[in-house]
């Protein structure tokens, strides 16, 4: 599952990187469009994980799931897993917090942490573009 995961974000990454190094005008346009929704999901997960009372994050929809606080733990450790294979890194291994303040900044810094990658990943291109072009 993994190295499907993996292959996943090598294909959206050679996609992005194709759509940034392309001539077209609004090729650049495309980072944008993807940080302003990256910023929209944030503000959503982060929105859903606020509303939710404290005594609720235990709650489970069907008793072999996961609760919802281990689901918004899950949602942030998964952005920090795919945000590090973008650079082929290492996942950062911040604990995973069991209460409702440190779950809610988990998930808000896992979002802060892949929009930051992305940032990189988006001027390491645009860069690479104009060293090319130059």
């Amino acid at each position: 599952m993994l190295a499907s995961m993996k292959y996943s974000i090598l294909l959206a990454i050679a996609l992005i990187s194709a759509a940034l190094t392309a001539a077209a005008p609004d090729a650049w346009s495309f980072a944008a469009e993807f940080g302003k929704r990256w910023m929209a999901a944030r503000k959503l997960a982060i929105g859903v994980a606020e509303a939710m009372p404290p005594n609720e994050y235990a709650f489970k929809p069907d008793p072999p799931s996961m609760n919802f606080g281990e689901q918004m733990v899950h949602i942030a450790a998964i952005n920090y897993a795919f945000c590090a294979a973008l650079r082929d890194a290492k996942s950062p291994s911040p604990s995973e917090p069991a209460e409702k303040p440190a779950i809610v900044k988990f998930l808000a810094d896992s979002f802060d942490y892949c929009f930051w990658r992305y940032t990189f990943i988006s001027r390491t291109i645009a860069g690479r573009r104009k060293c090319i072009c130059a």
